[in-house]
């Protein structure tokens, strides 16, 4: 007689008492539990309608058993075909177990699955998978927002790690930044969304607040809509929502984080009670997280800390985030968390700016001193990224000397000049084979600022090569002088208009055929002369050639013309640096010994805008157009002021640390 036949008698009459459910079988044997579920009948008494969310659990429950059942039948075929013998019936086989690492949980085998839904553990897939669950799915963004939340970054477009910059200590260890200062008056920070890093940065996080909304909108699907009863149903309902975690818990740590930045040290304890984010986390698994309470309490605590101008913009937030939450609208919410990281990237921006301008004396004053060191450090070939001046030192000594190679290195001012010398020759001189070569690595950072003077240097010899064509074209029609200034004035208003400023060589060549038009509208009267002068008779038929023939001459002449290896070229560009060299020669002597703010001063225009940041994006109001040189001697000034501030700040740095060195000298020697 089997010694466990009575009591699987009793316990067979007392299963039928129990909810189907719970109808475990427990045996104990040497320290080792054994859990059966057995499957009895529903008795007839009671039989009544399943409810849709009882229904959907059966059938998951079907489904699962008919795939162990599946399962059993090909492990024994499986064992057939190894030679492995099918159990005797009534003899129970051993199952394998499953080991747990604490000592305390009593081992569990012979673990039954013919009507039990899958566990919540990660050795086992749900019984429906959730891709299954994501394709029921539909967001009103279609099946575009799915891919899109497939594959968008989990990071929020701005973090406490993206904003590092902005802190005090950064700011001060900048050496872009403690230079850059030296030539703006009104110096910030800003979203630099310019560009094409810009145009991507902004993709990437429109695509974030898609993905974002579409995991609100799963979230709502999975917790609240019939078609997810079923989902809702199955044990690992909590464990299978943490596979949709995938940027609402790193979206609230993000949040969290700058807010912590932003706030002292006694307001602390209220944050990290406010915004625990596991435990928010948990509410929102749970369908009973409320966010009308979080964003009242973000109001509050942003306000007492934004400036003045920002109350609106932390007003407006707040209410999108309530609004969308009471009416369970996710594009408001989302769109409420896309303006709260905003706004904090704002009130970071406003705090790192007012450091910068509380800042800006001792940054002027010590640029020469904590560059000087800065670059000493890279100068040692041990350091991490070690600086070769070679190049440079080479760039310094070819060329024409303006002084005996004995002299004495006393002489500074010697020094400087043949410095400034070949500065402005490289500066201006077009960088091929035949000309000066590329500006050497010390003017690194300088380089953005070296490459919109040398394209403003370069418009000014284009607008020579035009102003000759157009001078030698009056002369040969015999117009009076009073129409040469008018006609020449015309020309330079509308070349930047054509060709735009700062453009290149391949531009003007490939814009020439518009200049030839405006070039013989401009010799011919053939211009609104209200705006110049008194009207003018035009020429009709100038040389008794056509307008279409005289345009088409013209237009072949500049063609070569404006070819950086053209002799018209070659001769501009030399007449241009003779000017320029002869005036920024004379602005060197007479601040060379200025302060760094004297300098600013002496060379950096006044602004002539402000910068605003609003919700929406940062605001650049145009400068008046008077503000805007056009004259050829205003442009040349302006150029001329912009390369002595450059080369006699960049002198006082370099001097003595590369070219005018006597250990950088020996070292050659011994090579």
């Amino acid at each position: 007689m089997d010694p466990q036949g009575g009591r699987r008698a009793s316990e067979s009459t007392a299963c039928q008492r129990m909810p189907p459910s719970n109808r475990l079988r427990f045996n104990r044997t040497n320290s080792e539990v054994t859990v059966t579920q057995v499957q009895q009948p529903i008795p007839s008494q009671m039989h009544r309608r399943l409810s849709a969310e009882e229904e959907a659990v059966r059938r998951a429950s079907q489904g699962a058993s008919n795939h162990h059942k599946s399962t059993q039948k090909n492990v024994l075929a499986l064992r057939e075909v190894n030679g492995v013998s099918k159990p005797a019936r009534g003899r129970r086989s051993p199952s394998p177990k499953l080991v747990s690492s604490r000592r305390s949980t009593p081992e569990v085998s012979n673990l039954t699955l013919e009507t039990m839904p899958p566990p919540s553990s990660s050795l086992y897939e749900p019984a429906i998978p959730i891709d299954r669950w994501v394709g029921r799915f539909r967001p009103t963004s279609g099946r575009r927002g799915l891919r899109i939340w497939k594959h968008a970054t989990s990071q929020p477009p701005i973090s406490a790690a993206s904003l590092s910059e902005l802190e005090a200590a950064c700011i001060l260890n900048n050496p872009k930044l403690r230079h850059d200062i030296n030539f703006d008056r009104e110096l910030h920070f800003r979203p630099n969304l310019d560009g094409e890093r810009g145009r991507a940065k902004l993709q990437i996080a429109d695509d974030y607040w898609t993905a974002l909304e579409v995991e609100l909108e799963l979230y709502t699907f999975m917790a609240t809509d019939s078609r997810g009863a079923e989902f809702r149903a199955q044990p690992d309902y909590y464990h299978n929502m943490y596979r949709f975690e995938r940027r609402i818990p790193t979206m609230f740590s993000a949040a969290k984080e700058i807010i912590v930045s932003l706030n002292e040290k006694s307001e602390m304890p209220g944050i990290q009670e406010t915004m625990d984010v596991s435990f928010m986390m948990q509410q929102i698994h749970r369908g009973i997280f409320d966010l009308t309470p979080l964003a009242s309490y973000m109001e509050v605590l942003l306000k007492a800390h934004c400036a003045p101008m920002r109350d609106a913009w932390v007003e407006k937030t707040c209410e999108l985030m309530k609004h969308g939450w009471q009416t369970l609208n996710v594009k408001s919410v989302v769109s409420g968390f896309k303006e709260l990281f905003g706004l904090l990237e704002a009130m970071k921006l406003d705090i790192a700016n007012h450091q910068i301008r509380h800042l800006r004396p001792m940054l002027l004053d010590s640029t020469v001193g904590f560059e000087q060191a800065f670059f000493k450090l890279r100068l040692d070939k041990s350091s991490r990224d070690p600086m070769d001046v070679k190049l440079a030192r080479k760039w310094y000594n070819n060329g024409e000397h303006l002084f005996d190679v004995d002299t004495p290195r006393s002489l500074v001012g010697a020094h400087f000049e043949h410095f400034l010398t070949r500065f402005l020759h490289s500066l201006v001189k077009p960088h091929t084979a035949r000309h000066a070569p590329a500006l050497p690595e010390t003017f690194k950072l300088d380089i953005e600022r070296l490459v919109t003077l040398r394209a403003d240097i370069h418009t000014m010899v284009y607008n020579t090569i035009c102003l000759r064509a157009l001078a030698q074209l009056i002369n040969q029609l015999r117009r009076t002088s009073t129409h040469h200034h008018r006609a020449t004035k015309y020309l330079q208003d509308v070349l930047p208009v054509i060709v735009g400023r700062g453009a290149n060589a391949a531009r003007w060549v490939a814009m020439s055929g518009n200049i030839a038009v405006e070039l013989v509208r401009a010799a011919t009267g053939d211009f609104p002369a209200d705006l110049y002068a008194a009207p003018v008779q035009p020429l009709k038929s100038p040389f008794g050639l056509s307008y279409d023939s005289l345009t088409n001459s013209l237009e072949t002449y500049l063609q070569k013309a404006l070819k950086e290896d053209s002799s018209q070229f070659e001769l501009a560009v030399t007449a241009q640096l003779s000017a320029l060299s002869e005036r920024v020669t004379e602005l060197v002597e007479d601040h060379r010994k200025y302060s760094a703010q004297d300098l600013v001063n002496a060379f950096v225009p006044r602004p002539t805008f402000t910068w605003v940041m609003d919700s929406k994006r940062i605001k650049k109001p145009s400068a008046p157009l008077a503000s805007i040189p056009t004259e050829p001697q205003d442009l040349l000034e302006d150029a001329a002021k912009r390369a002595a501030h450059i080369s006699i700040l960049h002198w006082r740095v370099w001097a003595d640390l590369v070219y005018v060195a006597q250990d950088y000298d020996d070292e050659e020697d011994d090579e």
